[in-house]
């Protein structure tokens, strides 16, 4: 609601972490996504807002990848530190190019505080088809009852959330709303069983 939808669907609150998601299926072009087309969607713009002052990561997931989101946010992580990331990992050239066109729409900030930010970046690709199989095998271990039961109910929950902060206790709640209990490995027969 408000302010708090620009430029996210959801946020998922892990581990006393916020994670910003935001989600597009596909982009027009059969290359990805480009730091330009990023930026020509308004993916990249709500970013510091987001992110800026605090310890929160963004997510950018879509069924294309976004190699130059992806690689620079990377080596972001793997410099350790912004001298180390300038000098190896932005010699000159493409990458320099990419790296000034995610940036500019940030500034007044000062690069180190870009750099801060793009270490939080993650941009993650999967296919709709692969989604489906991940989601009912993690929920089939977890869920006691149906998992296309509780992975349809768990979309349309997500559907309903746009624009929402979501945590665990969130989701689980919800499910047993539906008589969809969290599984308790430890009463189950099959389980202890499977320790004799």
């Amino acid at each position: 609601p408000g302010d708090l939808g620009d430029g996210i669907e959801f946020i998922l609150s892990r581990r006393g972490v916020r994670q910003h998601y935001q989600v597009k299926r596909q982009t027009t072009k059969a290359l990805g996504w480009s730091i330009a087309a990023l930026g020509a969607s308004g993916v990249l713009q709500h970013i510091p807002e987001r992110i800026g002052a605090n310890s929160d990561e963004f997510h950018f997931v879509s069924a294309m990848a976004a190699p130059e989101l992806s690689e620079l946010a990377e080596n972001a992580r793997s410099a350790g530190d912004f001298a180390r990331f300038r000098s190896e990992f932005l010699p000159h050239g493409k990458r320099m190019e990419q790296w000034s066109s995610l940036v500019t729409p940030w500034q007044p900030r000062e690069e180190m505080a870009c750099y801060d930010m793009v270490k939080r970046i993650h941009a993650e690709n999967i296919s709709e088809e692969l989604l489906r199989r991940q989601v009912l095998a993690r929920v089939s271990a977890i869920v006691n009852g149906g998992a296309q039961q509780a992975a349809n109910a768990l979309v349309i929950f997500a559907l309903e959330s746009v624009n929402a902060a979501l945590t665990p206790d969130t989701l689980w709640s919800h499910l047993a709303t539906l008589s969809l209990p969290r599984r308790d490995w430890a009463s189950d027969p099959h389980a202890l069983k499977a320790f004799d």
